[in-house]
């Protein structure tokens, strides 16, 4: 394109009666081939206004003026489509692996976690038993290799005893592996959205239920009381009987 718009302009300056009189913008832009494969770089990229650089052309050739209208076209509404379509693509892949890698990242934590809690539970109970007791938890929570842990994922240690009945899921007052475990990984982290919402959902569904509750235990005391009021009524009626 660069080469046929030098060609148009040169030869329409050439027939001019004075070439050196051929228009300032013409020459601006459109000299030479470099200058003309400069101003259509310019014109695409914004450092130019394709308008300006196509006004002038309007007085050598229409065909000029179509060559760079075509130009324009095809890199604008073509070409650099192309290159930012390719670009979203490999922007988008590049985030989907992001994504696969922190899956895989999330895995692999979440396995080294259990496998920690399972060594851990190990050297609780020394290897002797397949449970933990109240008093053997207090024990390792003293050494500060265990708490240390406990505090880095985020599980509280002041209170031993609150601790050990949230992970004794039975309440057989012994704690297994998988117990230990599981309440472990659950109790990993501060509350979460899910876990409140669930505690509402649980303390609306626990009101409406004692409000059931009262309401029958007020249609308990009215019966109750009608019954006493027409068993004292029947009283006298007997009586009366009796005596006749």
């Amino acid at each position: 394109f660069g080469v046929f718009i030098t060609q148009l302009v040169t030869d329409h300056c050439r027939y001019q009666d004075d070439p050196a009189e051929c228009p300032n913008s013409l020459t601006k832009y459109w000299a030479s081939v470099g200058d003309s494969m400069l101003t259509l770089y310019l014109s695409i990229t914004g450092g130019l206004s394709w308008e300006t650089a196509l006004r002038p052309l309007q007085e050598v050739n229409p065909l000029a003026v179509i060559s760079m209208l075509v130009y324009i076209t095809i890199t604008i509404f073509a070409v650099l489509n192309v290159v930012t379509g390719v670009f979203c693509n490999t922007a988008i892949e590049s985030a989907r692996a992001d994504k696969d890698i922190a899956i895989m990242k999330q895995m692999h934590k979440h396995e080294a976690q259990v496998q920690s809690l399972r060594e851990i539970f190990s050297e609780i109970n020394n290897g002797n038993t397949t449970v933990v007791s109240l008093n053997q938890l207090k024990e390792a929570l003293q050494s500060k290799k265990l708490a240390s842990f406990m505090h880095s994922m985020d599980i509280s240690t002041q209170d031993i005893w609150t601790l050990f009945m949230v992970i004794d899921a039975n309440g057989d007052g012994q704690v297994t592996l998988d117990e230990f475990v599981f309440g472990c990984m659950q109790l990993q982290g501060p509350a979460k959205g899910l876990q409140m919402a669930r505690m509402s959902y649980e303390n609306t569904v626990m009101r409406e239920e004692i409000k059931k509750l009262q309401h029958d235990m007020h249609l308990t005391q009215i019966i109750l009381k009608q019954s006493r009021s027409a068993s004292r009524s029947r009283i006298p009626l007997r009586e009366a009987l009796e005596r006749q």
